[in-house]
């Protein structure tokens, strides 16, 4: 066997026996897996996340053996135009006893709270089973009446999910039993969030861009999200100051929005 060494002290590399007639000498080890770098939120950042940061088991949802399941994603569809609620009005599926249908949902939606309700409405009445995860649009606060900030505005939206059962945590899909089957094939979704960081664009402006989009001007994030007073100390903790507008963003915004993700990640990987 040729080896390189990796981790501790030896010989950087050579040959080695692995047996000695019948005897084994060296055996394949499993490798271990490492350990997540994110670390796991403390309890005042994970309340910002509302029941999301939150532990609990996984709900498992059981589809009969002769229900075919369907699966559909679509994100960004932005029902704040009209054209956009109207062509989903005139596309939805109808609920069929005969088929379980999914809809995945990750984010924009709305940041107006009646048009985001209406949504839901729309889509849970046409759809067995709606998942959904927070999209930037949808925790504006530039509205009369919006919430204190973006962080309150992400826990109202989740208040709205439930009550109209839209999932937010994961959930098991899984096919229910029936007296010739062993196992029960299953579906895992787990809805992870995530935030952007200035830091991952690496690439070239595009040439056609305008000026005015190159320097963010109209980025409206900047002006429409505002961040809660502890996540920014916590940024600042973490890298010395904070940053969230045309000059950068600060990674660790987006590190935040990773690691309240670390428990599902835990479960997903036992």
């Amino acid at each position: 066997l040729h080896f390189r060494r990796v981790t501790g002290s030896g010989p950087d590399e050579g040959w080695v026996s692995i047996k000695l007639k019948d005897k084994a000498l060296l055996r394949l080890k499993a490798e271990t897996p490492q350990p997540s770098k994110l670390t796991r939120l403390r309890g005042e950042l994970r309340s910002l996340f509302g029941p999301i940061g939150v532990d609990g088991p996984i709900e498992t949802i059981s589809i009969p053996q002769n229900v075919q399941l369907r699966v559909a994603t679509i994100s960004d569809i932005h029902v704040d135009q009209k054209q956009n609620m109207q062509w989903f009005a005139d596309h939805l599926p109808c609920k069929s006893a005969a088929q379980y249908n999914v809809l995945i949902l990750p984010g924009d939606v709305s940041d107006d709270p009646a048009i985001f309700r209406n949504t839901l409405k729309m889509f849970t009445a046409s759809f067995d089973l709606v998942c959904y995860t927070p999209g930037n649009h949808d925790i504006w606060v530039r509205r009369t009446g919006s919430p204190p900030d973006s962080m309150a505005k992400f826990r109202e939206v989740l208040e709205t999910c439930s009550e109209f059962g839209v999932r937010f945590r994961p959930v098991r899909l899984q096919r229910s039993l029936d007296s010739a089957s062993r196992a029960s094939p299953e579906v895992l979704l787990v809805p992870l969030l995530s935030f952007y960081a200035s830091a991952w664009d690496r690439e070239p402006d595009l040439p056609w861009c305008p000026q005015e989009q190159r320097d963010m001007i109209s980025w409206l994030d900047f002006r429409a999200i505002k961040w809660p007073q502890s996540l920014m100390e916590e940024v600042r903790l973490r890298e010395g100051s904070f940053c969230f507008g045309k000059e950068g963003t600060s990674s660790s915004i987006s590190e935040i929005f990773a690691e309240i993700n670390e428990p599902w990640l835990e479960i997903g990987r036992a």
